[in-house]
């Protein structure tokens, strides 16, 4: 089964009464990071495959933050763009 761009969601869930967080997500960028983090940690995270490519990921609240941030203005953009031409990256989808 395929599922489209909308069904594939990415879900934090936690609550103020249980010390445990669950992240179900088919983003493969986060997948890697936390795959990464419970390569490194494996006592503190676990990995679930949850079926047509999203994977659930447990591991207790109470060492986590998450952070939200202010969209970029278009001169720290202009920095960003910049800085990483001085440092030869290029932005995502050009070679």
């Amino acid at each position: 089964m395929i599922l489209t761009k909308i069904e594939q969601e990415t879900i934090l869930n936690f609550n103020e009464g249980e010390d445990a967080v669950s992240l179900y997500t088919y983003n493969r960028k986060l997948q890697k990071r936390f795959d990464k983090l419970a390569a490194e940690h494996p006592k503190a995270i676990s990995r679930k495959e949850s079926g047509h490519g999203a994977v659930t990921y447990e591991f207790s609240k109470k060492p986590l933050v998450v952070s939200f941030r202010a969209p970029l203005s278009a001169e720290k953009q202009r920095q960003y763009i910049e800085n990483g031409k001085r440092y030869g990256i290029q932005p995502k989808g050009r070679a």
